[in-house]
Formats: C-alpha cells, sequence, structure tokens
C-alpha cells in the first residue's frame, strides 16, 4: 500500500510540474532561437556592410580608372596642341 500511495504522490507531482515543462521548454526555445536569429541577423549585416564596402571600393576604382582614361585621353588631345604653339 505504500508503495501504491507513493506513485500516487509522484504522479500528482508530475501532473502539478507538467505545465511548468512546457513553460520552461517553451522560454527555453525560445531564448536559444531569438538568440540565433539575433545572431543570424548581426551576421547579415556584417554581411551586407562588406558587400557595401567591397561595391563602394569598386565604384571607387572604376572611377579612378575612368578618371585615368579621361586624363590620358585629354593629354592625348592636348599634346599636338601644345606642340603647335
Amino acid at each position: 500500500m505504500a508503495f501504491q500511495s507513493s506513485i500516487l504522490m509522484i504522479n500528482a507531482v508530475l501532473v502539478l510540474l507538467y505545465p511548468l515543462w512546457y513553460i520552461f521548454i517553451y522560454y527555453f526555445l525560445s531564448y536559444f532561437l531569438m538568440r540565433s536569429s539575433l545572431e543570424s541577423h548581426c551576421l547579415l549585416k556584417m554581411v551586407k556592410l562588406v558587400t557595401s564596402r567591397k561595391k563602394q571600393a569598386w565604384e571607387r576604382s572604376q572611377f579612378l580608372s575612368l578618371r585615368s582614361l579621361e586624363m590620358t585621353i585629354f593629354n592625348a588631345s592636348l599634346r599636338p596642341l601644345l606642340q603647335t604653339i
């Protein structure tokens, strides 16, 4: 009889703790999901920052190469004019 009462007590405790397990699992999972989404958000921002900086560097190099081409063309067109003077 003592064995059955101890089983009943264990069952009663488990039934009372059952909702707490759901709450614990919910908060545990939501914490890790939120943390992982925050990490992925930060990682995404870092990737965007790096790609934007690479794009800016590429645009700057294209601008500088275009500028040097313009200067070369300008110098080439200016040289005959200066030679006539």
